[in-house]
């Protein structure tokens, strides 16, 4: 009787670990969403600054979303034509990596959440050098690492982030994994292979 009250207890207190560690787990996922969140926030006011002090134009690249968590720029631009009703003023179907304005056009260029949909490091070189052409400034914003949700976005074929105001670094997912640093020209700089850890570097 005394083993099997043991037992029980034990297996109540694993259960009582799991659910700890199951609501650790999502109040750090609602405390990352929550970042990134006001993290697209901050970037848009930032973008929207810099045009504004440029007395340009802002691109949006991505159009919002249902949250909103920004709004429609002067012109944005998504390859989904809901961008035509999403922002009846300035939206536009187009193709980040071959954009249809003139050099230096806009102020700034926000590109939200789009990048990491690109299939390799070339298209984010080609798009990041399409955005520095039309715009004298490109603010980036892009998952978190840390979100699971994002990891497991079967769309998501890239890891992106801004590395100071004049570079990106890009990072395949799955495959050979390929690393670099974009400048805003659009070189690349290959970095590494994720899987052989080999220095490819190359202007």
């Amino acid at each position: 009787m005394g083993c099997r009250s043991q037992s029980a207890e034990r297996g109540r207190w694993g259960w009582v670990m799991l659910v700890l560690a199951v609501l650790t787990l999502v109040i750090h996922q609602w405390g990352v969403a929550q970042s990134k969140v006001q993290e697209r926030v901050d970037m848009f006011a930032l973008a929207l600054g810099i045009a504004r002090s440029h007395d340009k134009p802002l691109l949006v690249v991505g159009r919002p979303t249902v949250a909103r968590h920004y709004s429609c720029g002067d012109v944005t631009i998504d390859l989904d034509p809901a961008v035509l009703s999403d922002c009846p003023t300035g939206g536009q179907v187009a193709d980040v990596r071959d954009l249809p304005f003139s050099n230096a056009y806009f102020g700034a260029a926000f590109a939200s959440h789009v990048l990491e949909h690109l299939d390799n490091l070339e298209d984010v070189a080609r798009a990041y050098a399409e955005l520095s052409r039309v715009a004298d400034h490109v603010i980036v914003a892009s998952p978190s690492r840390q979100s699971i949700i994002s990891q497991m976005m079967p769309d998501h074929h890239l890891w992106v982030d801004m590395v100071g105001i004049e570079q990106l670094s890009a990072e395949e997912r799955g495959g050979a994994r390929r690393k670099a640093i974009i400048r805003r020209d659009g070189t690349i700089i290959y970095r590494q292979t994720a899987q052989l850890g080999v220095e490819c570097g190359q202007p």
